[in-house]
Parts: structure tokens; sequence; C-alpha cells
């Protein structure tokens, strides 16, 4: 599997098919494998990088990162392809991502895709709950933080895919359940600068999601006149759950914009 060194992290990513390039970036606390599929859907037909974050899946870090940082690491592992514009589709965690690339990088982007996010940042009691985490994760592992997550992951439905999820979950080391908790606490609110990003915007929301909902998917749709896709059946993984439909609603989007 190729990888890309940086400062503080080793990158590990997939890269397959040709012609119009995209970035695939999942969610917390997740890995490239539940956007294997999707990827897999698409390298029919364009370029697709599917990568680990820093610190996930088979990547390294060796220190905390930001919203920032994850997404500088993501264009410049891109970049060392020489590849200077892209689409960039963001699953939940992976969705602040792009953002913030949209947001600091937007001259390489071509398409902004978010999955199953939401560009405002968290309130109160979504802080507090990220301070949760970083308790737990420190005193009981991953494997309480997955315990506490799972019910909300995924669907009706989609219970065949249980032991592969609680796998790609489990994986992930206690210290980048904080990392990624803190940095997801302190991430900005980019709601309102979405209308002057200047590339086109897909939203796409599993139908049952229940944590960032249809209505949150709405308003940021909404908030920057973006194509919205509400994936029948599916919950906070549509991803995962549905690769086929969503893979089919991202290519109508980028193959026509």
């Amino acid at each position: 599997m190729p990888q890309f060194e940086t400062e503080h992290s080793s990158i590990h990513y997939t890269d397959a098919g040709s012609g119009q390039a995209v970035l695939l970036i999942h969610g917390f606390p997740l890995s490239r494998d539940t956007m294997a599929d999707v990827a897999s859907e698409l390298a029919g037909h364009i370029r697709v990088f599917n990568v680990d974050l820093p610190g996930f899946g088979a990547s390294t870090t060796v220190g905390p990162f930001s919203m920032n940082s994850l997404a500088r690491d993501c264009v410049e592992m891109l970049a060392s392809h020489e590849i200077t514009r892209f689409a960039v589709a963001g699953l939940s965690m992976g969705g602040y991502v792009a953002l913030e690339m949209a947001s600091q990088w937007r001259s390489v982007l071509s398409h902004l895709i978010l999955i199953d996010t939401k560009a405002t940042a968290d309130d109160v009691a979504g802080r507090k709950g990220r301070d949760t985490f970083v308790k737990v994760a420190r005193e009981k592992g991953t494997a309480a933080i997955v315990d506490l997550m799972y019910p909300k992951m995924m669907g009706p439905g989609s219970s065949g895919l249980e032991g592969r999820l609680r796998a790609v979950m489990n994986a992930t080391p206690p210290l980048t359940v904080e990392y990624a908790s803190c940095a997801m606490r302190d991430r900005r609110d980019l709601l309102t600068e979405m209308a002057g990003f200047g590339v086109p915007v897909q939203v796409i929301v599993g139908e049952h999601d229940a944590i960032t909902p249809v209505s949150a998917a709405k308003q940021t749709a909404s908030a920057c006149g973006g194509r919205l896709d509400i994936i029948a059946g599916a919950g906070h993984l549509s991803a995962m759950e549905k690769p086929a439909d969503v893979a089919r609603v991202m290519l109508e989007f980028l193959l026509t914009k």
C-alpha cells in the first residue's frame, strides 16, 4: 500500500482508477475500510484516493492534530502525485477535514462532497461530549467508546455490517480517539463561509442518520446552494451501508458539474 511521510505522520492510502481525481476521507473512529466499497464503485469511472488519516487504520501520528493539519496532509499527499486539482468527499469527521480544505486550500478543489456531516461547530453540549470521550478513552480504552457510539452509527437493516464496523472502530488507538475528539471539539464553524467557497457542493445524508440528521444536511446544502441527496434506508455511515447508491449520486454530481 502506498504511503506518504510528513514531519509528524505516515499516511497510508489506496490509489485506483484513472482520470478525474477524488479523495475519500473517512470518519471517526474509523478508517479507509468504511469508504472502500464506494472507492471500488467509483474506480471504474474516475481516479480514487482512499486515505487513512494520521493515527487511523494503517497510518501513524507522533502527536496531536487538527482539522487544518489533517487537511494540509491530504493536500500535500496528492501534490506528491502531481495532482493539483481534485474533488474531495468527506464522511462525518472526514467532512470537517474536507470543509477545512475548502476554506484554506479552495484553489485545489474541483468539487466538495459532504457525507453524513455538518458545517457548524459543536455547541456547548457537543463540546462537553467530546471531553467525555477523551476521559473515557483515557480511562477505559477504545472499546468503551465503541459501545457508546455503535447504537447510533447505522440505520435499520444494516446489522450484517456489525462485525466489520466494530473491528474497524476497535482498531483505533485510544490516543487517536483523544486527539480526534479534541480536534473535532475545537474545529471552526464554517456554515456561513461555505457560500464563498466557489466550488460545487454536494451534501449526502442517510435517511436515518441519528448523528447528523437530514435536517442538518438540509441546512448545510441551503447555506451554499448545494445539491442534496438523501440515501434511503441508510444511517450515519451511508457510504458503508449503501455504497452503490452513494457512488451513483457522487458520479452524477462529479461527471455533470
